[in-house]
């Protein structure tokens, strides 16, 4: 079991590395920021407001909710 959690954590990484990268601005659910941080187990995202302001919050979204959730690139 532990080594399936491991896979699944290698595989989101890759798969989240080859799409965003630091600085994207993103909504992933309720969530809306700035990507500051991807490492193997988490993405980091700096809260920001519906008009783009940071609102204080940094988030720690797990790579394989990350990966498996609806996450848009916002222009």
């Amino acid at each position: 079991m532990m080594q399936h959690s491991f896979d699944i954590h290698h595989f989101s990484f890759f798969y989240i590395i080859s799409i965003y990268k630091i600085g994207d601005d993103i909504r992933n659910n309720e969530i809306l920021g700035e990507i500051v941080r991807i490492n193997p187990l988490y993405v980091a995202v700096a809260g920001k407001d519906e008009d783009g302001e940071y609102n204080g919050k940094l988030h720690r979204i797990p790579n394989m909710f990350f990966a498996s959730q609806k996450t848009e690139i916002q222009e």
